[in-house]
C-alpha cells in the first residue's frame, strides 16, 4: 500500500513540479490534524498491505489527535507504536482531500507551493533517474524466459533496455548525455506504439508503463538544461571579458554588476560568483551587506527564477583570491603564511538556475559592460593585471620556476601560472 500512495502522490504533485520527498503530504498531515510538525517527523513507511504513520515525539494531547485523525481509537492504539493506517481512510478520505487543497491552493496562494517546489528540485531528477535504473532491470530480468520464444519482439526489446542502461550510465557521469535518454525513450515510445508489440508484451505492462512514466518526469525536471547553461556562461563570460583586458576570476566586475542592476549602491564587503558541487545551480554569494538589501537582491532575481533562494551558510568563503574594500578601493587579498585568508563576515548565498541566468540575466550584463565607460572597467582592469609580487618566476631562473596549469570550471582556456614548488595557488571559481 505504501508503495500505491507514493504512485498517487507522484500523480497529483508533478503537475506542480514538486516531489512526494519535499514532505509536502506530511506537513499537510500535521496540521490538518492541528498540530505543529515535529522535528522528528518522519511520514509513512510500511510493505505489502500495510501502511503506517511513523510516530514522532509528540505530546499526549497531541497523540490524542493523531488518533482521531486517522480513526483509531485509544483500546486499538499499542503505546508508542506507529499508526496503522486503512487503505479506505487513505485512499477515500485523506487522499482526495489532499488533491482538493493542492488545487485550491495553487489557484489562491501558489507562493505557499514555492517552498515545496524549491525543495523538489534535486529530488525530482534524481528519484525520477534511481527509478528508471530500477524499472529496466525488473523489465530486463521478467523478458529473459520470453526470450526463447519464436517471436522477435522480446528479444529486440531487450535490446532497447540495454541502450536505455547504457544511457543512464552516462548521464550519470555527465547531463550532457541526456539526449541519449531522449533518443532511447523516443525509440522504445514507437516500438511500443505497434499493437503486435503490445499483444507479446502484455504481462509487463505495468512495469513498462511505470518506467515510461518516470522517464517522462526525468526528461522533464532533470538539470541538463541549467548544467550545460553554466558551462557556457563560464566560458563566454571569460571570452568577452578578455576583449575588455579583464579576467573575472581575478575580480568581481559580474557580482559588481548585478549589485548594481538590483538597484542597489555601495559594495558588499566580499562577493563570490560560482555554482553549486553539482553544477546545476548557480550561486551568488554576498557578505557583509544588511538583511534589507539581502531582500532586495532575491527579490530582483526573483523576477527572472521564482525558485532562486537566499541562505546563510557559515565558514570559510574561499581560498585564494578574494577581495574587501579599503579606503573604497576593491584590494585582493592573500594569505598570510599559507593560511587562508578567513572572513568572517554573515554571507549570503543566492541559487538561480543556470538557464535562467544565461538567457536572461547574462545578455543584460554584456549590455552594461559594452555601454560602460573606460574609466569604469578601469580599476577591474587593473586587477587582472598580475602582480609583481604575485609572479615571482620573473626572479626566478627558467631551472627554478615551476610552472602550474590552473584547472577553471567549465572554462576551455587554461591559464598558465609561474609559481614557487612550495606554494601552489588555486584560482577555482566555484564556491567552496
Amino acid at each position: 500500500m505504501h508503495e500505491r500512495l507514493e504512485k498517487e502522490l507522484t500523480r497529483l504533485l508533478l503537475p506542480h513540479a514538486i516531489s512526494s520527498a519535499s514532505i509536502i503530504f506530511e506537513d499537510y498531515i500535521f496540521a490538518s490534524a492541528g498540530i505543529e510538525k515535529p522535528k522528528d517527523a518522519r511520514g509513512f513507511n510500511g510493505y505489502g498491505s500495510k501502511l503506517n504513520f511513523e510516530l514522532p515525539s509528540v505530546s499526549l494531547d497531541e497523540l490524542d489527535k493523531l488518533l482521531t485523525y486517522f480513526h483509531v481509537s485509544k483500546e486499538d492504539y499499542r503505546t508508542n507504536a506507529d499508526i496503522v493506517v486503512t487503505e479506505e481512510l487513505m485512499f477515500e478520505t485523506i487522499i482526495p482531500k489532499f488533491a482538493q487543497y493542492l488545487t485550491q491552493t495553487a489557484q489562491e496562494s501558489p507562493e505557499k507551493l514555492t517552498p515545496y517546489r524549491i525543495k523538489s528540485r534535486p529530488s525530482l531528477e534524481r528519484i525520477a533517474l534511481d527509478n528508471v535504473g530500477s524499472y529496466s532491470v525488473k523489465i530486463k530480468a521478467s523478458l529473459n524466459p520470453d526470450l526463447a520464444s519464436p517471436s522477435e519482439i522480446p528479444r529486440q526489446f531487450t535490446e532497447i533496455i540495454f541502450q536505455l542502461r547504457g544511457a543512464i550510465e552516462a548521464v550519470s557521469n555527465d547531463r550532457k548525455y541526456v539526449s541519449y535518454i531522449q533518443t532511447t525513450y523516443q525509440k522504445m515510445k514507437g516500438f511500443l506504439e505497434s499493437n503486435d508489440v503490445a499483444s507479446h508484451l502484455k504481462k509487463h505492462s505495468e512495469r513498462i508503463d511505470d518506467l515510461m512514466q518516470e522517464l517522462q518526469v526525468y526528461l522533464t525536471y532533470n538539470y541538463a538544461e541549467s548544467s550545460m547553461a553554466i558551462r557556457k556562461i563560464f566560458k563566454e563570460m571569460h571570452s568577452f571579458l578578455s576583449t575588455y583586458k579583464i579576467d573575472m576570476r581575478q575580480c568581481n566586475i559580474l557580482e559588481h554588476s548585478l549589485w548594481e542592476m538590483a538597484g542597489l549602491t555601495g559594495l558588499p564587503e566580499s562577493c563570490k560568483f560560482g555554482h553549486d558541487l553539482q553544477a546545476t545551480r548557480l550561486i551568488i554569494r554576498f557578505s557583509g551587506i544588511s538583511e534589507e538589501n539581502a531582500s532586495v537582491f532575491l527579490k530582483y532575481l526573483q523576477k527572472f527564477d521564482e525558485t532562486t533562494t537566499c541562505d546563510n551558510r557559515s565558514g570559510r568563503i574561499s581560498k585564494l583570491p578574494d577581495f574587501k574594500i579599503d579606503d573604497g578601493v576593491r584590494q585582493q587579498c592573500y594569505a598570510v603564511k599559507n593560511k587562508a585568508f578567513v572572513i568572517k563576515l554573515k554571507p549570503y548565498n543566492f541559487d538561480i538556475d543556470g538557464e535562467v541566468f544565461y538567457k536572461e540575466i547574462a545578455p543584460l550584463f554584456y549590455s552594461r559592460i559594452c555601454d560602460a565607460s573606460e574609466d569604469s572597467l578601469e580599476i577591474y582592469q587593473q586587477l587582472s593585471q598580475p602582480k609583481p609580487e604575485e609572479n615571482p618566476a620573473a626572479e626566478l631562473s627558467s631551472s627554478e620556476e615551476k610552472k602550474e596549469r590552473i584547472a577553471l570550471p567549465f572554462f576551455n582556456v587554461q591559464a598558465t601560472a609561474a609559481v614557487p614548488a612550495a606554494t601552489p595557488v588555486n584560482l577555482v571559481s566555484s564556491l567552496q
